[in-house]
């Protein structure tokens, strides 16, 4: 089926028949482009820390937080975050490079979001799959909609600052002043709808134990443990034990998961390992070993296309020397410049 099927590359098609251009329907390979370059400058402005950290590094955030100083503040202007930009994005494609052979041609790692694009484009270029994306990008502009007209309502009812559907006491004023009470908010309504009921009951679990029980006895030592006549929002005060906690339970999470990872895959291919020269052993001439037991070079021969998937991959690669020099000096660079 011919046509341009990713909604930017529509958008595109229709601006050219607009002025009246000449143009090609899209291919494949045009759309995983289009798509990547917009993946890509999501994550930019995503893995920056656009959408967290990086506005509140502003002199005049630190003003209103009363923790001004030349100490404690760096302003991003537009020099530094271009320097800053380079250096993470550019760190993070020198450390995959040296991965990527083992990761994706000898283990056959899927990538969950990488195979749900191919699969997503792919389904473009099928009379099912165009029907079906049509039907996805409308659905979408209608979540949107809603999203957009729901704030607007909410609006309407806003008599200031704490009022009106942000903050419905659903559970009475006592757990109110607790931090209990309902929003209103699509955005988590939409993380209910996506997440597991054990994430939702783990998160209301948590709720409990922190703002029911935890923060109520942090407030009963204020004089002894903090300052009592500190704003509510001042890191000195029980903000500050908010914060840190926060991060500290984030930080033991990240590295418990990541030591469970890697002793988990540690133990599996030692496994799979064993397996395989134990059939290894024990298969005849006339059968084959299982697919899991074969080596890099024997899984790509199975098939042509498989074959010439790796040939392409590997084709613009260069050594993993000048990846592991090119990582190393760019930290270097990182550390140096802080």
């Amino acid at each position: 089926m011919h046509g341009c099927s990713s909604v930017p590359g529509r958008v595109l098609i229709r601006v050219l028949d607009v002025f009246g251009v000449p143009h090609l329907p899209f291919t494949r390979q045009e759309n995983t482009l289009i798509q990547t370059a917009v993946v890509s400058c999501s994550t930019i402005a995503f893995s920056g820390g656009f959408g967290t950290y990086i506005l509140g590094m502003r002199g005049k955030s630190a003003i209103e937080g009363h923790i001004g100083n030349g100490k404690n503040v760096e302003e991003p202007n537009i020099q530094r975050l271009i320097a800053f930009l380079f250096l993470v994005n550019f760190a993070g494609l020198f450390i995959i490079v040296p991965l990527r052979k083992m990761m994706i041609i000898r283990h056959r790692l899927t990538f969950p979001s990488g195979t749900a694009t191919a699969h997503l484009i792919n389904s473009f270029h099928t009379p099912h799959g165009a029907k079906q994306a049509r039907q996805q990008v409308v659905t979408l502009f209608k979540s949107l909609g809603a999203t957009v007209l729901w704030p607007l309502f909410q609006w309407f009812f806003a008599g200031g600052k704490n009022c009106g559907f942000e903050l419905f006491p659903t559970f009475g004023m006592t757990a109110y002043r607790r931090g209990f009470y309902f929003d209103f908010s699509t955005t988590n309504v939409g993380i209910g709808m996506i997440c597991p009921p054990m994430i939702t009951a783990s998160m209301l679990t948590g709720s409990i134990v922190s703002w029911g029980i935890l923060w109520p006895y942090v407030e009963t030592k204020a004089g002894r443990w903090f300052p009592e006549n500190l704003d509510a929002n001042d890191l000195g005060g029980i903000m500050g034990y908010r914060v840190f906690v926060g991060v500290s339970m984030i930080l033991a999470d990240g590295l418990f998961t990541f030591l469970s990872a890697l002793i988990r895959t540690a133990y599996a291919m030692r496994k799979r390992r064993r397996s395989c020269g134990r059939a290894g052993a024990s298969t005849t001439s006339a059968a084959a070993p299982p697919f899991q037991c074969l080596s890099a070079t024997e899984r790509i021969m199975q098939s042509f296309d498989d074959r010439r998937r790796a040939q392409v991959f590997l084709r613009d690669r260069f050594p993993a020397w000048v990846a592991v020099a090119s990582y190393a000096a760019l930290a270097a660079v990182s550390t140096a410049v802080r």
